[in-house]
């Protein structure tokens, strides 16, 4: 679980190259909610790394805390989305949906939350490649 925590990150990243690079409205919502995102996924690895592994005591309540960091993270980051319009607001709405989903874990929440990654993903990854696409044609 760790490693798809740390993997989130790169996602994150991506994300949030593709929304300031084309809106630079709310800037500070996005920053803030991007090292929310960032710094509870980083948490939650390390804590969930070592408690499982290393058996260090307490280390349970530095995951949940990593945990309620990154929702907390990606729920404004799907405000910010949703408030600059600079992604489409589906973009928005399916972080919105997969951020709470995380709340309801133990009902299968966690699955909701990887599979609106893999859309996002996807879809960031299309959106990219089009672009460049588009770019070529443009200059030749």
């Amino acid at each position: 679980f760790s490693c798809a925590l740390l993997a989130q990150v790169g996602g994150l990243v991506g994300l949030h190259v593709s929304q300031t690079g084309r809106s630079r409205k709310r800037k500070g919502l996005e920053k803030i909610s991007f090292s929310l995102a960032v710094i509870g996924a980083t948490v939650a690895a390390v804590g969930n790394l070592a408690e499982d592994w290393l058996r260090i005591p307490l280390m349970g309540w530095v995951y949940l805390l990593g945990i309620f960091t990154l929702i907390a993270g990606l729920l404004f980051f799907a405000l910010a989305i949703l408030q600059t319009k600079a992604l489409p607001r589906w973009y928005g709405w399916t972080l919105l949906v997969g951020s709470l989903g995380l709340l309801a874990s133990m009902f299968g929440g966690s699955i909701l939350f990887g599979l609106i990654l893999i859309v996002l993903g996807y879809a960031l990854w299309k959106d990219r490649t089009t672009m460049l696409v588009s770019s070529k044609i443009v200059n030749p």
